[in-house]
């Protein structure tokens, strides 16, 4: 995670990594220190309180993770509506483009460093699905439009590349950001 954070991060990303971090380490900190007065003092209640408010920051994180998953699906989303509208509509205000603001490069490694602290096993192979699905799209997306800048600007996104992007790609997201929330919500024990 650092080195990933050193080749691509900006230093608030850093920061606020570092930051986190610490953060995590206090938690830490603190579960050690529950274990070791609940052996000492043998209050129990006590120790099962403070392991209720480490739980309650474990749900914390993984709604914040859930958050930005959506988040970047609507951005995502919006992206995929736009490059399949007819160019000459919105030229002429019969269609509108959606505007949905891309997430920062922050949420991504914040969702990152709340999924290595808390998720389990399943979370974390849910999420890192998740990524690979969105990574996917977002690069196809890219490439489109990469494309029609280089090939014609003015037209519309040929109908078999929208298909790759509504038909394949876009649906394998959604399943996987469903299977994430599948996952936390088993993982919170709500399912």
């Amino acid at each position: 995670m650092t080195a990933l954070l050193s080749a691509f991060g900006t230093d608030a990303v850093r920061e606020r990594h570092k930051a986190w971090r610490q953060s995590v380490t206090d938690i830490e900190e603190e579960e050690n220190t529950l274990r070791w007065n609940w052996e000492q003092d043998g209050d129990p209640e006590a120790a099962i309180g403070r392991r209720g408010r480490v739980e309650q920051r474990a749900a914390d994180g993984y709604l914040k993770v859930l958050s930005l998953a959506e988040q970047e699906a609507q951005w995502l989303d919006s992206i995929v509506y736009n490059l399949g509208l007819d160019r000459k509509e919105v030229e002429y205000g019969v269609s509108g483009m959606k505007k949905v603001p891309k997430p920062e490069v922050i949420d991504r490694a914040t969702a990152f460093a709340l999924i290595s602290a808390f998720a389990s096993n399943a979370v974390y192979t849910s999420h890192t699905a998740r990524r690979a699905a969105a990574d996917a799209l977002d690069a196809r997306m890219d490439e489109i439009s990469f494309r029609m800048q280089e090939d014609d600007p003015t037209g519309n996104v040929p109908e078999e590349w929208m298909k790759d992007l509504t038909d394949v790609l876009q649906p394998k997201e959604h399943v996987a950001r469903k299977a994430l929330a599948e996952a936390v919500a088993n993982e919170l024990g709500h399912r």
